[in-house]
């Protein structure tokens, strides 16, 4: 009996042994390399602690097994037995994760789609706008992958304008706020200021393929040196957050302004039911508002997400709501209705105004979007689909909004504004042809038809 005892000990001791020197010798050097995820090679508090705590376990594997008294052997004996039950546990739940994850990769072997759960899998995975476009490479999606998200991004302060950080890259660079536009004549008398959205800034496409440097190529064909684009893009931007950036411009005669929008104050305004609102500030209360659970849910995700398969398919945080309840209230869509027509128009206005009380020109462009196209490709029904792309009520936004911003930019003509509904530009395409990312963002092709409708509208109006 004793025998056996002994030999019982002896094969928990081992165990035990083995468990801590195999998990301390794992632990360690993921800890030290654990910052390549995520681009940051320093010497974080988190990964010392995780090395720190790898050696220990080395040690102690080394200090369980070395002769002691017999006092020391019994209590040995009672904490090995503890510790082998913890071990046990973590052996078994490690065992657990690694079938787990070999049946999701299975799965997505099988299933590829199944993985595509956000913008970025999406784009990552080659959509057909992306098919033949010769810059697509894993730089390219590098670049773009600082600007879609929040670090690409800086809150000015006591503002609502969200500035681009300084960048230089392969394929998308920006300085002093503002996105490079390339050809740009180095002695130029005037300049030309294009102000909107995303869809302006363009992190879609590299630096020659956005709206502003196809708009300054085409310039500079017509003018000579005359005309100097700059991109002022911006995330998130509504006319309101446009008339903030524009009123830090010192515009002189000759000077142009062009707002291209209506997707962002679409969104805000009848998907977030705030038409006075900031994209921004409503995005940050969501996540502000999240529970535990939740956040916990969300931080292993950013953790793991990149390298699992498994909390890819089922720690996504990003659980997709269903859409707005006032939609379905017809009175409090007539209201937003009418109020976006107002934030709207009254924006453009004091725009224009403002403009010209410098002596410089206004140009206004209603800008195409997914629910403009028409007819819907295969490609596109499907995309429009994909609720990780257009979260559910987005499209019922757009079949409302659309139409109200299309009178309010032939009001806006009417009262004298240079106001244009361009968003139609992409409906003549070639067949097969394939624009749309998500409900707004496109390819440096329908960038070129874009700047092709606006040049044809200022152009002729400009000086020499």
């Amino acid at each position: 009996m004793n025998a056996f005892r002994s030999s019982s000990t002896t094969a928990s001791l081992a165990f035990l042994r083995i468990s801590l020197l195999a998990f301390g010798v794992l632990l360690t050097p993921f800890s030290l390399l654990l910052g390549r995820s995520f681009g940051d090679l320093g010497w974080s508090t988190p990964r010392l602690i995780g090395a720190g705590v790898g050696m220990l376990l080395i040690a102690a594997s080394v200090v369980v097994s070395l002769p002691k008294a017999a006092a020391w052997v019994e209590i040995r004996g009672h904490l090995v037995f503890v510790l082998n039950q913890i071990l046990l546990f973590i052996w078994t739940l490690l065992i657990a994760s690694l079938l787990l994850e070999v049946g999701a990769r299975v799965h997505i072997q099988f299933n590829p789609d199944a993985r595509i759960k956000s913008v970025e899998q999406f784009r990552v995975s080659r959509p057909l706008p992306f098919r033949d476009a010769p810059y697509y490479s894993e730089t390219f999606l590098k670049e773009w992958g600082v600007f879609s998200s929040g670090s690409g991004w800086i809150t000015q302060t006591d503002t609502r304008l969200m500035i681009p950080i300084d960048y230089q890259g392969q394929y998308i660079n920006a300085a002093n706020g503002r996105r490079l536009t390339t050809g740009q004549p180095p002695t130029a008398k005037r300049t030309v200021y294009v102000v909107g959205g995303s869809t302006t800034f363009a992190a879609e496409v590299p630096d020659q393929h956005t709206i502003p440097s196809q708009l300054q190529v085409l310039l500079n064909q017509k003018f000579g040196d005359v005309y100097r684009v700059e991109n002022l893009g911006a995330v998130t931007a509504t006319v309101a957050q446009q008339i903030e950036l524009l009123k830090t411009i010192r515009l002189k005669e000759g000077d142009v302004v062009i707002f291209y929008d209506g997707v962002n104050d679409i969104t805000q305004s009848l998907m977030n039911g705030n038409p006075r609102g900031w994209i921004v500030g409503d995005n940050r209360r969501v996540f502000a508002d999240l529970n535990s659970l939740q956040k916990a849910k969300l931080n292993l995700y950013n953790v793991f997400g990149g390298q699992s398969e498994f909390a890819n398919l089922f720690l996504y945080p990003y659980e997709i709501q269903p859409a707005p309840t006032h939609l379905n209230d017809k009175a409090r869509v007539e209201q937003l209705k009418t109020e976006l027509d107002r934030v709207y128009y009254d924006g453009v206005l004091e725009s224009a105004r403002l403009t010209q009380s410098s002596g410089a020109e206004f140009y206004h462009f209603f800008q195409p979007n997914l629910f403009t196209s028409s007819p819907m490709t295969d490609y596109e029904k499907k995309l429009a689909a994909k609720k990780f792309i257009l979260y559910p009520g987005m499209q019922e936004s757009f079949n409302i909004g659309n139409p109200v911003l299309q009178i309010t930019t032939k009001r806006l003509a009417a009262d004298g504004i240079k106001s244009f509904d361009i968003s139609d530009v992409l409906n003549n395409r070639p067949n097969g042809e394939e624009f749309y990312l998500d409900h707004c963002h496109v390819t440096h092709i329908a960038n070129h038809y874009i700047a092709l409708a606006i040049f044809d509208k200022v152009a002729p109006q400009l000086r020499p």
